[in-house]
């Protein structure tokens, strides 16, 4: 609850009539003021996810967003949504759940590897033969682009989070007794972090479970 420290957001989705789960996750360094992690919840809500719905069909429903303070064990908050209220805005047929448009976050040290977002719910309508094409998508895609490379606001402006590519730290001497253990910070001195200098979006069709790294 201090600037610098670093959050964890969790964006879970379903798809209709599905027990199928997507889960996006983001990390967050507050860079002003002394906000929460329900504070910064409710502001993705209001700043970033309606872009983020503006790229989906109306098949997928937001379901929740969950916030950990990795800093402070009793900082945590959590946003829910009622059916119908955080759906895409595609109507209409989507591609399979497990497509995505997928964003490169450009890393701007060699500290960490460039991080990548995979949004699962394209409408049809947005590409031929596995290639987005659809002009109005590609604008709202170049939306979200820009929200990813930059900062969640809170709506009177009075709080900022950075979006940030986070390194998870390694223990361990790789052995059969001693096996690596990889496992996110707990304390500032601990994170090692990038700010994205540019993200990039790939308009051809990929999945949730392709690697890009």
């Amino acid at each position: 609850m201090a600037t610098g420290d670093i959050f964890q957001l969790k964006d879970l989705q379903a798809r209709n009539g599905s027990g199928e789960v997507i889960m996006n996750s983001y990390f967050f360094r507050q860079t002003s003021a002394t906000g929460t992690a329900q504070d910064l919840a409710e502001a993705f809500d209001g700043d970033w996810l309606t872009a983020i719905r503006g790229i989906q069909a109306d098949a997928i429903q937001h379901r929740s967003i969950e916030v950990t303070n990795l800093f402070t064990v009793d900082d945590f908050g959590d946003v829910g949504f009622d059916d119908g209220t955080r759906r895409g805005v595609y109507v209409g047929e989507m591609f399979p759940i497990f497509d995505s448009v997928t964003f490169r976050l450009v890393r701007t040290s060699r500290a960490v590897r460039n991080g990548y977002k995979r949004i699962a719910g394209i409408p049809e309508t947005a590409a031929v033969s596995g290639i987005i094409g659809n002009p109005d998508y590609i604008t709202a895609l170049a939306v979200v682009s820009n929200l990813f490379k930059g900062s969640v606001e809170s709506d009177d402006a009075s709080m900022t989070w950075d979006h940030i590519v986070l390194k998870r730290n390694r223990t361990g001497a790789g052995t059969p007794l001693d096996p690596y253990r990889y496992h996110l910070p707990t304390t500032l001195v601990g994170a090692i972090y990038s700010n994205p200098s540019a993200c990039l979006v790939n308009l051809f069709i990929t999945h949730q479970t392709s690697r890009g790294n």
